[in-house]
């Protein structure tokens, strides 16, 4: 069976219509030949809607058949596949009431349960989550003591436990999931996942598990992969949207661009787990893209953003310390030989002490100051916040967190309109 999830940003209409397992038929003995004859014709009524109808009339007809607890399941089952959820939930309890450990009931309610959740409000989706997962543990316990009615086939019964054993697992993977609890959901989803491979939402909702636990999981992209390929096999482009909706853009942060995600989704698509191998290369992050900046172009040939974003990652690592002291060396010797910076800059802060600046185009569009600027003298007229002015003077040093250059013996030699 399929149900859904509702986190924070992450909501999924139900994918496919749940699968209600095989209806059994009682070999039992019905004495009275129009009760038997009136069971047989329920069960040969092919729309399922109609057939829980004909089911429930046959129970209503003969309270006390020996055929009721067997009608009842299969009347549920019947719902169920017409997505009368609410028949489906009012007949579990019936079935409860006779057969408090009732396997096939407690799936049934647990269905139910797990799709209310999925649809209530974030107050309500807890309770209901837990409550699901109750009624879960009861299910896996009354699974161990669970045969097949008689009569039924041994390869209906392995389909209808496979069928409950998902159910149960993926409802306790939802509570665990709701509870932000990734390591017991990512436990449960894969034993659902195992019992029905094709179960669209516990596949989507352990990619989820996978992907918010800390440290995260690049597996999660595999199976948000999966997931995405068992939607497209049903035709549910709607749950294809939300799946690559929330499992693309975390692919191309983790990835630095979406390329390979085709790639990912056709593997996915040809096994039922991530091969042993499986691996996403990760973006570089900035303080490895700096230090590779060093070794790929003289530093002479990099921009003065470049510098500073060097610069800025002095403290990541000893590799990043030898290169920002490349850049400041190479600042040093051009000021060495008698050249003073100037810049165009945009005034953030003007006090006593001097003024706080922005030079590269980012840090302007972001009005944050990226120098310190110790004037020489006073200017001649008072810089307003938000000016575009020339400052030249001399870079004494560097802050690398926040980043901010020292600019001391400054003039300011022109001020632009704003």
């Amino acid at each position: 069976m399929a149900t859904t999830v509702v986190l924070p940003a992450v909501t999924m209409a139900q994918t496919v219509t749940p699968e209600p397992g095989p209806r059994s038929v009682s070999t039992l003995a019905i004495k009275d030949p129009a009760e038997a004859s009136d069971y047989a014709a329920a069960m040969i009524v092919t729309d399922p809607a109609e057939q829980g109808a004909a089911l429930e009339a046959f129970v209503g007809k003969y309270p006390s058949s020996s055929a009721k607890p067997e009608a009842l399941e299969n009347a549920m089952a019947a719902y169920l596949e017409a997505r009368r959820l609410d028949k489906v939930e009012a007949l579990s309890a019936r079935v409860l009431a006779l057969e408090p450990n009732n396997a096939r009931a407690l799936a049934m309610a647990v269905f139910v349960t797990r799709g209310r959740a999925a649809s209530a409000p974030q107050a309500d989706a807890q309770v209901l989550a837990d409550q699901a997962g109750a009624e879960a543990e009861q299910g896996l316990a009354a699974l161990a003591r669970w045969s097949p009615r008689e009569g039924a086939s041994d390869a209906d019964g392995a389909a209808v436990r496979s069928e409950m054993i998902a159910t149960f697992n993926g409802a306790l993977g939802y509570r665990a999931l709701v509870r932000k609890d990734y390591a017991s959901a990512k436990a449960y989803y894969l034993a659902a996942i195992k019992a029905d491979p094709a179960g669209i939402d516990d596949v989507y909702q352990l990619s989820i598990a996978l992907l918010l636990a800390t440290p995260m999981d690049p597996a999660g992209f595999w199976w948000a992969a999966r997931a995405d390929t068992l939607a497209t096999a049903a035709g549910d482009h709607d749950a294809q949207s939300v799946i690559e909706g929330y499992a693309k853009p975390r692919y191309s942060r983790y990835h630095g661009g979406e390329d390979g995600w085709d790639a990912l989704v056709a593997e996915a698509g040809a096994g039922l787990v991530p091969p042993a191998n499986f691996a996403i290369t990760p973006a570089a992050s900035p303080a490895a893209v700096a230090v590779q900046a060093v070794h790929d172009a003289p530093i002479s040939a990099l921009s003065f953003s470049d510098w500073e974003f060097i610069l800025a990652q002095r403290d990541a690592s000893p590799e990043n310390h030898a290169a920002a002291d490349k850049v400041w060396a190479t600042i040093d010797a051009l000021q060495k030989h008698g050249v003073h910076m100037k810049f165009q800059v945009k005034v953030i802060a003007f006090g006593s002490d001097g003024l706080d600046a922005a030079i590269t185009d980012d840090n302007q569009q972001a009005r944050h100051a990226d120098v310190h600027i110790k004037l020489a003298s006073a200017p001649a007229t008072t810089p307003t916040v938000g000016s575009m002015v020339s400052v030249m003077g001399v870079l004494t040093g560097y802050a690398p967190a926040p980043f901010a250059f020292t600019m001391d013996q400054a003039e300011i030699v022109a001020a632009h309109p704003d």
